[in-house]
């Protein structure tokens, strides 16, 4: 995710280059964010891997247990703050 999806979001180089750096939203208005949303996406945090939608989300229905993996993510992102690595295996199980 992290290293893929980022060169669909249409960023310039220096974005780019300092996103893939470090995997991270630097505040709700980094334009990395901004293009990221623009493309589809929500994030709970600002890991790139707490994302709670992504673009093919409006294409499908809402699963029943949407708002509970929702809420999941984003007490997970807050506790494991940083932690990308955990947050991708407690996201996973």
């Amino acid at each position: 995710m992290r290293h893929d999806e980022a060169f669909e979001w249409g960023l310039s180089e220096f974005d780019l280059e300092t996103f893939l750096q470090e995997g991270r939203f630097n505040s709700k208005n980094d334009p990395v964010l901004i293009a990221a949303q623009a493309a589809g996406w929500q994030f709970a945090s600002s890991s790139v891997y707490s994302f709670t939608k992504c673009p093919c989300c409006k294409e499908k229905s809402i699963l029943r247990d949407a708002v509970a993996r929702k809420n999941k993510t984003s007490v997970l992102a807050d506790l494991l703050d940083g932690d990308e690595d955990a947050l991708i295996s407690m996201l996973g199980e």
